[in-house]
């Protein structure tokens, strides 16, 4: 170590071993400095050093740090909106966005580690969300095992100026009727194309643009994030209620990588994973008039099951 490092401390770089982020109830701490979001490119450049790489989105640009396993989001003006923690993704099929390495480092909430403190439960389907006060914590999740992704940070209330006077098409409401209960959301999923977008009779008409265009929790850049289920938007079918009255309306229902409704939860997927496969057939019960389906791929278990 020089003797200006003794004197003055050692800047820390990207390429130091240890690492720690803490997301707390104002902002974040890297490395023991406090940030709060917005988080100026520049600042965290100086602190930490330069990211491996950028890259442009339509509304979006990435600061990639490749050996660090994170990246961060931001517009012209170059401040960092949102933190994304790339834990436990999968080296043969690394996307371009995506950091090289998975991020190992420490990464607490308020102190606590992410493992302990971010609780999935059996109702979290691909993400679980959560806040340590202003800052949001979204988990991406893998869909059998529930493991944890990505980590995305970012501040819960947007500044005002960048808050949407949208129509509120999209605001949840609650059905009058019976609502059917279903058990594999895949299913559901299956059920909407149908009634929503084949037979417009579930209303109203998704479309993720859109619905991106009123969101105000954050930015959604629908496609610098769409080429994974944007969490947000599963959220909404997943919450979305559909009266039992509609049920008699299902006689078919078509599995493609192209429907609709994949399409506007992840307008990049390319259809070559099993993300929206369904697991099991036991909604078939409230769907009396049903006689044909066509899948994108089963267990033959399952497939079993459905014939049955």
């Amino acid at each position: 170590m020089s003797i200006f490092s003794k004197l003055f401390g050692k800047k820390q770089t990207a390429t130091e071993k240890e690492f720690s982020v803490n997301a707390t109830e104002e902002g974040v701490e890297i490395n023991s400095r406090f940030f709060s979001f917005p988080i100026p490119l520049e600042d965290l450049t100086a602190h930490i050093g330069k990211p491996d790489r950028t890259l442009q989105g339509e509304y979006n640009n990435s600061a990639i740090w490749d050996n660090l396993g994170f990246s961060g989001l931001f517009k012209e003006e170059e401040q960092l909106h949102t933190l994304r923690f790339f834990i436990n993704i999968d080296n043969s099929d690394k996307r371009e966005h995506e950091p090289i390495h998975n991020f190992s480092d420490k990464l607490t909430l308020n102190g606590e580690d992410y493992k302990t403190a971010i609780k999935i439960t059996e109702s979290d389907y691909l993400f679980n969300e959560s806040a340590v006060g202003e800052t949001a914590v979204v988990s991406m999740l893998k869909e059998e095992s529930k493991a944890i992704e990505i980590i995305m940070l970012y501040k819960k209330a947007i500044p005002e100026k960048k808050k949407r006077s949208g129509t509120k098409k999209y605001t949840y409401q609650k059905i009058v009727g019976e609502k059917i209960n279903f058990t594999d959301f895949n299913f559901k999923l299956a059920v909407i194309q149908e009634l929503m977008y084949n037979q417009e009779l579930l209303k109203p008409k998704f479309d993720v643009y859109e619905f991106a265009e009123e969101y105000t929790k954050r930015e959604i850049d629908v496609l610098f994030e769409g080429d994974e289920p944007i969490a947000e938007v599963l959220n909404y079918f997943k919450k979305l209620e559909i009266d039992q009255k509609l049920a008699e309306h299902i006689t078919e229902i078509h599995q493609d990588g192209g429907n609709e409704i994949y399409m506007n939860i992840a307008p990049q997927w390319d259809g070559e994973d099993e993300t929206f496969y369904i697991q099991s057939y036991e909604d078939i019960k409230h769907f009396p008039n049903l006689k044909t389906i066509t899948l994108f791929g089963s267990d033959r278990n399952v497939l079993e099951e459905f014939k049955n």
